[in-house]
């Protein structure tokens, strides 16, 4: 009866090996698994995060051109009408306008 129940006892300490060790692996693989999501995250915000700051570069420069083109036209008009007179210049000005997309490249 003795060597039955220190049978028992050693294979109920292997099972309980058995288990700490199927355990142990499957937290390491967890803990593996948890790791590269979280780097895959990263990469992605990473790269949401600079598509968003090309965006607005892109954006900001486009502002930048039309307020130029706006500036340039508003200068014009003045030059215009300060050196040829009201009537002069807006026809020169709106011609200059109308022939704009056939300029454009």
């Amino acid at each position: 009866m003795l060597a039955e129940y220190q049978r028992k006892q050693r294979d109920t300490a292997k099972e309980i090996d058995e288990l700490l060790a199927a355990a142990r692996a499957e937290a390491e693989r967890a803990t593996v698994n948890t790791k590269e999501a979280m780097e895959a995250s990263v990469k992605r915000r990473e790269q949401i995060a600079i598509d968003k700051i090309e965006q607005a570069q892109a954006d900001a420069l486009q502002a930048v051109r039309n307020t130029a083109v706006d500036v340039a036209i508003a200068a014009t008009r003045k030059l215009l009408v300060d050196k040829l007179g009201a009537a002069t210049a807006s026809g020169l000005v709106d011609n200059a306008i109308a022939e704009l997309p056939q300029n454009l490249h």
